[in-house]
């Protein structure tokens, strides 16, 4: 969907050689943090099995934070890095490649995947007030996301349309990615694709 009409830019050496480093070690470390959470959220889970004990409730709650944490930081690394790129090489297009593509705020639903991570890890500990009070961590900045990503709260909206209204590829966009919460199974498959490096 991308804009054909952008010219790519000239490539600056050395500024793309540490920008695709960087992109390379972050996007590997988010990879191995996910694979990590992910196994360790799976490790031991028996479905057959009875309703397990409290201390097992709670490791189950742990490795669904830390499995959370890990799918934001990777989606919140690949979103910068993929539009980072992106625009190098396209300036002025609209970016909705990779998890750009099921997301039109990608980056924040990975800070808020990320914030929900450390909520849920702590939350088995919590008293009920404090637990009350966590929670409104993750909430706020869902609200605070979505009020940004409306234009309720800030002129992105507008903003947008001035930079993108006159494409018809923006239209499209906008009709076809969601604000902020992208199709689960879009979204694992955006974040696998940009770790291998095929977005």
């Amino acid at each position: 969907m991308s804009s054909p009409s952008a010219p790519p830019a000239a490539k600056s050496g050395r500024g793309m050689k540490i920008a695709a480093i960087t992109t390379v070690i972050g996007v590997a470390v988010a990879a191995a943090v996910v694979a990590l959470a992910v196994a360790a959220l799976v490790r031991d889970v028996d479905p057959i099995a009875p309703l397990p004990s409290a201390a097992a409730q709670l490791a189950f709650a742990r490795r669904a934070g830390v499995a959370a944490f890990a799918l934001g930081l990777a989606t919140e690394v690949l979103a910068d890095a993929q539009k980072f790129l992106f625009k190098r090489s396209n300036p002025g297009a609209l970016c909705d490649v990779g998890v750009w593509g099921v997301s039109q705020h990608p980056n924040w639903f990975g800070n808020l995947c990320l914030w929900s991570g450390v909520f849920l890890y702590n939350a088995p500990g919590l008293a009920p007030v404090k637990l009350a009070l966590g929670a409104l961590s993750p909430l706020s900045l869902g609200a605070l996301f979505y009020a940004q990503g409306s234009g309720a709260l800030t002129p992105t909206v507008a903003l947008a349309r001035a930079k993108y209204g006159g494409d018809p590829a923006y239209a499209a966009y906008l009709a076809a990615t969601p604000m902020l919460l992208p199709n689960p199974a879009a979204w694992i498959g955006a974040l696998l694709r940009g770790v291998v490096g095929k977005w």
